[in-house]
């Protein structure tokens, strides 16, 4: 099936013509011809990687493998941690040709800020939590479930975002489809201060090209 075209109409009397044209017509007695222009008005998908991201993210997933593994002296142990590292770098650069993702430096630069915001918020969220088990008759439990927008475009950022929420005590991520996140809390008012939306802002400011 041809690819979608546009019709564009020019005069004649242009001295170079594009080798796509396709005839001539007349329109109110003007000779006319006529283009077919493939439509690029569509953008394919992100294809271009910088290079230096790859090695960047290779090697940073090495050094928290090791942090974790604690196995620095046994050679097969850390050979199949460069390989799992490795197939971890060529899995994210098969998403990264498909997806649109931000740019993950710009994103490292400004995680810090919003993780220290995030532990606070984790911290008020535990209280919460505590207050309706101690003093149910006071603060009860209300089960709620809601579907609302992320404002991040990103991939990247709306799993920071969705992992942000299930992080939180008292709430849980667990649809993410479509820019739109579902969510289940054990009380109306924890539904209602994602709804505010200062977490998904300050997750969507991370991949801010500004």
């Amino acid at each position: 099936m041809p690819s979608p075209c546009r019709r564009i109409l020019k005069p004649a009397g242009i001295s170079r013509l594009p080798r796509s044209k396709r005839g001539i017509l007349l329109d109110g007695g003007e000779e006319v011809l006529v283009y077919n222009i493939p439509d690029n008005t569509k953008q394919k998908p992100h294809t271009t990687i910088k290079a230096m991201h790859l090695p960047l993210l290779g090697a940073g997933l090495f050094v928290f493998w090791l942090l974790l593994s604690g196995y620095w002296s046994n050679p097969l142990i850390v050979a199949l941690g460069i390989a799992s590292c490795s197939l971890a770098v060529i899995l994210s650069a098969r998403i990264r040709r498909k997806y649109r993702l931000a740019s993950p430096l710009t994103i490292v630069r400004r995680l810090p800020r919003y993780l220290a915001w995030l532990l606070f918020e984790i911290l008020k969220a535990n209280i919460a939590v505590v207050r309706n088990i101690w003093l149910p008759e006071r603060y009860p439990i209300s089960p709620t479930v809601k579907r609302f927008p992320i404002h991040s475009r990103s991939r990247l950022c709306q799993t920071i975002y969705a992992n942000s929420i299930t992080l939180t005590p008292g709430t849980v991520s667990f649809d993410v489809s479509d820019d739109q996140i579902t969510v289940h809390a054990i009380e109306e008012g924890a539904i209602a201060e994602l709804m505010d939306g200062e977490m998904n802002d300050r997750v969507a400011a991370l991949e801010d090209s500004r």
